[in-house]
């Protein structure tokens, strides 16, 4: 790093830290690493994000003053590929893992950025080509995210389509495909290829911000659960609907299927409804609005929300669901990618909430709805799970991974940092 190193006040080396986000939509990755961010920046370290949508992630890091650079991003699409992917390499085909050329050109963008910013430890949330590009370069590297972002380490990797039979060659075929391609591009740039796929997670910590009833890859050996990283500082103070009904959360962007259906039925319902709708204009929220159906697009304090809420709908996003499972809230889970439906099953397994599936979004919403509202057995067991892990010390675990990220960045700080190896 050059120059006099400075330190945090109990004397331990601070550090650059890069926190990386590469792939899954929306912004509840950010979300998470802010919350990291801001610990780490009280204890001394400069941060910067690298961040899949740059632009939002701004926004959404305003206040924070943080250094935020655009993560490099592989957009082409290449051919004969599944179009429904099966695994975790599957995914990564489509993201880059098929073209050995694009890849390479990328793991340098990566590489570059490494330098730019002289980080001495990366924490990766879902950044699985920051983490290729991240071999041979000594820097140490802090896995962070769900089960879905961290799948086991077996060969092949598991189905993320439990519900279908998917041959044992395919998943075999895929990650052979995507393995070469790693590997050919990892020579490119003078590095030692991978032995196996799984290899590429290789870290000095891996930490899974979740549960294990709700691990997107089940009965998993060895997982590292810290429970979900939650802001607690941000969030308005929720305004309800007036009346003495039941009070339903719903958490849905306009982009949903769901929105028009599930907005015509609530808008005349015998439920208090409190709708976040983030980029919903203010005049269609007028026009759809009721006594009983309230529209805000600011986010909202979840735990007040989950003080006065009965039950809640939303898509199945982790943090949402946890947050609001933590709190005993029953949910209604209306999935938009393979990642929320596998959330969503887990839930439902839990029998704390239900699925809409498409079918049923088409021809047997009411019904649904109906159900899940009068379902007296989804709320009792919602608030058996909240009552599971009421003692769960999460501060003392978040502590425990601030300690480990310190911990992880010391080679660099006592002298790897000196030697370049890319």
């Amino acid at each position: 790093m050059g120059g006099k190193k400075r330190h945090a006040s109990d004397g331990s080396n601070l550090s650059r830290i890069l926190l990386t986000w590469e792939l899954g939509g929306n912004l509840g990755h950010v979300t998470r690493l802010r919350v990291l961010a801001r610990a780490l920046r009280k204890r001394g370290h400069e941060v910067t994000f690298a961040l899949r949508d740059a632009r939002s992630g701004a926004a959404l890091l305003q206040q924070d003053g943080f250094r935020i650079v655009q993560a490099p991003v592989i957009n082409v699409r290449a051919a004969n590929l599944p179009p429904e992917p099966a695994s975790y390499p599957e995914m990564l085909l489509h993201c880059g893992f098929a073209d050995p050329a694009g890849l390479s050109a990328s793991i340098h963008a990566w590489r570059r950025l490494f330098r730019k910013v002289n980080a001495d430890l990366l924490v990766l949330d879902y950044a699985p080509t920051a983490m290729l590009a991240a071999r041979g370069t000594g820097i140490p590297r802090v896995l962070l995210g769900t089960g879905f972002c961290s799948p086991p380490r077996v060969s092949p990797m598991p189905s993320i389509r439990p519900w279908e039979q998917i041959p044992e060659q395919r998943l075999e075929t895929s990650e052979r495909r995507a393995l070469e391609t790693a590997n050919a591009a990892l020579k490119a740039a003078g590095t030692l290829p991978l032995g196996a796929f799984h290899e590429l997670l290789e870290a000095e910590e891996d930490f899974l911000t979740t549960f294990p009833e709700l691990d997107h890859y089940p009965n998993r050996a060895d997982g590292r659960y810290i429970g979900p990283i939650q802001d607690v500082e941000t969030g308005h103070e929720p305004r309800w609907p007036t009346g003495e009904r039941k009070k339903l959360f719903v958490y849905l962007r306009p982009s949903s299927p769901a929105f028009k259906p599930l907005s015509a039925l609530l808008r005349d319902s015998d439920a208090a409804t409190l709708w976040f709708a983030p980029g919903l204009p203010r005049g269609t929220a007028g026009e759809l609005q009721s006594e009983s159906l309230q529209f805000v697009a600011e986010p909202l304090d979840i735990a007040r929300v989950a003080d006065a809420a009965a039950a809640a709908i939303c898509h199945a996003g982790h943090g949402t669901t946890a947050a609001l499972l933590l709190r005993g809230i029953p949910l209604l889970l209306i999935p938009e990618n393979i990642e929320q439906l596998l959330l969503a099953r887990n839930v439902a397994a839990l029998g704390v909430g239900a699925v809409i599936t498409p079918s049923i979004l088409h021809s047997g919403l009411r019904k649904a709805i109906s159900n899940f509202l009068g379902n007296d057995l989804i709320a009792k067991r919602a608030k058996a799970f909240a009552a599971m892990y009421k003692d769960i010390d999460q501060r003392k675990h978040f502590t425990a991974l601030i300690a480990s990220i310190e911990y992880s960045a010391l080679p660099r700080q006592i002298g790897q940092s000196s030697t370049r190896r890319f």
